[in-house]
């Protein structure tokens, strides 16, 4: 056997198809991750495009946080910066206004030869390197949003856009890796899905759901609400306590309280002593996996980040494989420490129905003050 031979064997091998298909952008994008190479060049002139872009990325990288994209270094990946003209302030500033330059041409999704559907490709020519065609992808930083779960939305968003093929995406935490595959988008979901799913995000392939995640920003945990008709344990804690003498726990009035919106304060029984919180012992356990992982299809995965504003922080593009550190990750009832095991409480809320927050708790945030109380689960008819 030949080395052309085993070239193509190996890349037989890596493909998804078992042979390789000079039209299939994965397969060429293998190719390229095996031999530092592409046998279609992405635009002309593509080493010295390359090149140009690192020397922008050596004077500018580290004050802008600009860099080539791992997968196509003839790219620069700008996600802090908000115009095309800040991009040509970085050609300028890295290549002069001499009458050996000549200015820069911009060049939209798919015209002129620009390879991206997405984003724009600014020409100009140097000395040093001739004609360089660089793709340049640059958003607002943070995107539509501020929260946790946008920024985890905006930043995947990005490097799939960016990479204009699916991307292998894998959180990495808590010794335990988890994988979605050939991921096309990402978007923040929550109040939209089914009663009892827990997503904040959703990552998908096309039009199929490949992906649920339950973010939560770095030791901020919650659980689960159980503020409805549907949970018998609410009703008959505000019946006890209204109408049971021997019950630990009064109910009286607050000064929002009507008939049609009843809003209480909870009082230790036959005082006027307040109770801030109740924390129910020896609740049943065996609904703990859904309070935590709840009925998402596929199930939900819980990632605990604090995700940075421009998405650069633990993001990590090799190829088409997306790694994204995060600082814990479970996929499982039984990963969870004992100090995030769920508790079930009763605290103030003067806007939930009677004014109480029926929730589930991580046990390391069920501590009592000298304002609560301890009942048994068994107390509440």
């Amino acid at each position: 056997m030949n080395l052309i031979d085993k070239i193509i064997l190996e890349w037989s091998y890596r493909t998804k198809k078992g042979y390789p298909d000079l039209n299939d952008k994965e397969d060429l994008r293998v190719f390229e991750s095996m031999f530092g190479f592409n046998l279609k060049e992405e635009v002309k002139n593509r080493q010295g495009t390359i090149k140009a872009v690192q020397k922008i990325v050596t004077k500018f990288g580290s004050q802008y946080n600009i860099t080539a994209l791992p997968s196509k270094k003839n790219r620069l990946s700008a996600p802090g910066v908000k115009d095309s003209e800040t991009i040509i302030k970085f050609i300028q500033g890295t290549f002069g206004e001499d009458e050996k330059f000549n200015g820069v041409n911009i060049s939209g999704p798919r015209q002129n030869g620009n390879p991206s559907g997405k984003f724009s490709m600014f020409t100009f020519n140097t000395d040093e390197f001739e004609e360089v065609n660089m793709v340049a992808s640059f958003s607002p930083p943070g995107g539509a949003g501020v929260g946790n779960e946008v920024r985890l939305v905006n930043a995947v968003q990005r490097y799939v856009d960016e990479n204009e093929v699916p991307l292998n995406v894998v959180f990495k935490g808590s010794g335990r890796d988890y994988e979605m595959k050939n991921v096309t988008g990402v978007k923040k979901v929550g109040t939209e899905l089914p009663s009892g799913w827990k997503a904040d995000v959703q990552f998908y392939s096309n039009s199929s759901t490949v992906g649920n995640i339950s973010v939560k920003q770095d030791g901020s945990f919650r659980w689960e609400s159980i503020n409805n008709n549907n949970t018998p344990f609410r009703e008959n804690f505000i019946k006890s306590a209204l109408t049971d003498p021997n019950f630990p726990i009064d109910l009286k009035p607050n000064v929002h309280h009507t008939d049609k919106k009843p809003r209480y304060l909870m009082y230790r029984a036959g005082t006027d002593d307040r109770i801030t919180k109740v924390l129910v012992k020896n609740a049943p356990t065996d609904a703990n996996e859904l309070f935590t992982f709840g009925k998402d299809d596929p199930k939900t995965v819980i990632v605990g980040k604090s995700f940075d504003p421009d998405g650069i922080d633990g993001f990590t593009l090799t190829g088409n494989k997306l790694v994204i550190d995060v600082t814990t990750l479970y996929t499982d009832y039984s990963q969870l420490p004992d100090s995030l095991e769920p508790v079930f409480t009763v605290e103030q809320h003067g806007n939930l129905p009677y004014g109480l927050d029926f929730r589930i708790v991580p046990k390391e945030k069920a501590k009592l003050s000298a304002q609560g109380i301890e009942i048994d689960y068994s107390d509440v008819d």
